[in-house]
């Protein structure tokens, strides 16, 4: 088993995909007809978009970046959307910069668990037709292999849970019950986990309940056909917790003690994406991060048109990740938030998919909500991301180059700032490997350390539309915070290209021979996949 925890972030300076060396012109190196040129509210050339504000669209030099700031304003072709910030009317404006009224902070804290009778929680009547999670029935002569493995965190990596417990259970690895709770319960069930036990946890599916997968068959989209079972194990601790943030970010106090006590250890997977979302029916194409600010923290008084009735605005919790990466992203506490509260992205999504169809024009205009991006993305018939405008840009940007493509492109060379790499917490022993062993092989399948027979982990990954470290150009260590280049020890960006776009900019190979002459120092022959496709990347770290 390999850690690959926050032991690989190392900052390395590396040129995001195709942009060649340093100093070349960008009208060198992209074609020029894929540049957009924007320009501010008072008619002063902000350059290339992602250029530095002030530099002048004359002056094409194309520096990769090397923080947070530089790397949303590096040089890039992909689709840019403004944010008129003259629309964010609660703020004052000093040359362009924004100061936003401060939102009041929330007294609320960690969510206390479900209360405990006789030591056990009364799950109600409901749970009498559920079958136990101890002994789940066989499913239509399908015998749930043992050893049972716990886990409850995030709701929006569940659909990967899923797919990965699918594909466990159908090789007999073991079975997967998952309680669908929030990110930071992830945090609370693993470092609090004498406090909350899994009766004690508010999952979506009710109360001492968890979700098991079919180990076959899945919906349209390919995702696992979900079961619930009851909770029978009154003190049943999860043994590994799913969040799409870091620790640190659910209990504060890690910050002052040195993060996770010696005993668990945070295990990085693919990078989740968070997003700001409208029915399609919306006129609306674009966000900024203090529209955001305002209307999160402020609701009905935002004073950022549509978004003015807090009915609305489609919130999830202050304990779920997706709502707290992106009040990271805002400065935003994210117990502040104004909005109709929903327990998991799939509640919300509902919501979202209702004032799509629904013929009242102000639902449809004025509806905002925040999801996970994989939920989104199966649904983009009927719901639109909205691109993001970050505080130190001119313009905004969508998780992928265009409002239509599926490359993730804008998060892999950090022009879009709210992902960060899942984290699958789990107690570990001397050696920093998961004392569970069943929980250290779902843990190697999940974070991609290791292969699942049947299972193309890349394809998964682009298919439930998260990125494989692999393909990342930039990494983080905190969420909302700075992060820094990076190179992977093996790329797989050419190939992740190949499958979410069916096509790659960049030399094909077979082995080391095929990239002799290749470009930007792309000397090693990454291959991948089965049938096997190789490509020629830069060697990694």
């Amino acid at each position: 088993m390999t850690n690959y925890g926050s032991s690989i972030l190392v900052a390395i300076a590396v040129l995001p995909l195709g942009l060649g060396a340093v100093g070349i012109g960008c009208a060198q190196i992209l074609a020029v007809d894929s540049l957009y040129v924007v320009a501010s509210d008072a008619g002063k050339s902000v350059g290339i978009p992602g250029k530095p504000a002030g530099d002048g669209a004359s002056d094409a030099g194309c520096l990769p970046g090397t923080d947070r700031a530089t790397l949303e304003n590096a040089c890039t072709n992909a689709m840019c959307v403004p944010f008129d910030n003259h629309r964010v009317t609660q703020c004052t404006d000093d040359d362009g910069r924004l100061t936003c009224p401060v939102v009041p902070p929330s007294d609320a804290g960690i969510p206390a668990p479900l209360a405990l009778e006789g030591g056990a929680f009364d799950a109600g009547s409901d749970a009498g037709v559920l079958p136990p999670c101890s002994k789940l029935p066989e499913l239509n002569g399908f015998t749930f292999p043992q050893p049972y493995v716990y886990g409850s965190g995030s709701s929006a990596l569940s659909l990967y849970v899923g797919k990965l417990a699918q594909a466990f259970a159908n090789q007999g690895e073991g079975t997967i019950l998952y309680q669908i709770a929030g990110s930071c319960y992830g945090a609370y069930t693993t470092v609090l986990s004498d406090s909350y036990p899994l009766g004690a946890v508010p999952a979506t599916t009710g109360p001492a309940t968890a979700t098991y997968f079919d180990p076959f068959q899945s919906d349209v989209n390919g995702v696992p056909l979900q079961y619930t079972c009851a909770i029978d194990e009154p003190t049943r601790t999860a043994d590994f917790g799913v969040s799409d943030v870091f620790p640190a970010t659910c209990l504060p106090q890690l910050m002052q003690t040195g993060g996770l006590p010696n005993n668990l250890y945070d295990f990085f997977g693919p990078v989740q994406t968070m997003v700001l979302a409208v029915p399609v029916g919306s006129s609306q194409t674009s966000i900024s991060a203090d529209a955001a600010y305002m209307v999160w923290g402020f609701g009905n008084g935002s004073g950022v048109s549509p978004w003015t009735d807090e009915a609305y605005l489609l919130q999830r919790s202050g304990s779920s990740g997706t709502q707290s990466m992106m009040s990271a992203t805002l400065s935003l506490d994210p117990f502040s938030w104004h909005g109709v509260t929903h327990s998991s992205n799939q509640t919300v999504l509902a919501d979202m998919l209702a004032a799509a169809s629904s013929p009242d024009k102000s639902a449809q205009e004025g509806t905002m909500g925040i999801l996970g991006a994989d939920f989104v993305e199966d649904n983009r018939a009927q719901i639109r991301v909205l691109a993001f405008q970050d505080r130190s840009q001119t313009c905004g940007y969508y998780p992928d180059s265009t409002a239509t493509a599926h490359d993730k492109q804008n998060v892999r060379d950090g022009h879009y700032p709210v992902w960060g790499p899942s984290h699958f917490i789990a107690p570990v022993d001397a050696n920093g490997q998961p004392i569970n062993v069943t929980v250290g092989k779902f843990i190697d399948a999940l974070s991609g350390t290791t292969t699942i027979a049947g299972l193309d982990l890349l394809q998964t990954y682009q298919e439930r539309h998260i990125i494989p470290l692999c393909a990342m150009h930039v990494t983080r260590s905190s969420d909302g915070q700075d992060y820094q280049p990076y190179a992977p020890p093996n790329s797989c960006s050419c190939y992740y290209d190949f499958l979410t776009s069916g096509q790659a900019d960049c030399v094909a190979c077979q082995n080391a021979g095929g990239c002799t002459n290749a470009p930007n120092g792309a000397t090693s022959c990454n291959v991948f996949g089965n049938p096997p496709v190789g490509y020629c990347e830069p060697p990694g770290d």
